[in-house]
């Protein structure tokens, strides 16, 4: 992994954890955490997706420096 892309990685969990982003992580990170050896070149992460998750998550990509072009509309989820 890139120095450049294990900082954007940690960056975005320190920021992520801060405002209490309702997140796991999935795929091969997550299979890697428990052990095993798979590669992958990226991380995979499931977000919530209620309204004030998706807020908390604007902000931290505002605060590490990105803009936020187009929010895509949330469909009520079904309880």
């Amino acid at each position: 992994m890139g120095k450049i892309w294990k900082q954007n990685i940690d960056e975005f969990l320190k920021e992520a954890s801060r405002e209490g982003v309702r997140m796991l992580l999935v795929g091969g990170g997550a299979v890697n955490f428990h052990g095993y050896q798979r590669h992958s070149a990226d991380v995979d992460f499931w977000i919530d997706t209620s309204e004030e998750n998706f807020s908390k998550l604007i902000l931290v990509f505002k605060r590490m420096g990105y803009d936020i072009l187009h929010i895509p509309c949330l469909h009520k989820r079904q309880e």
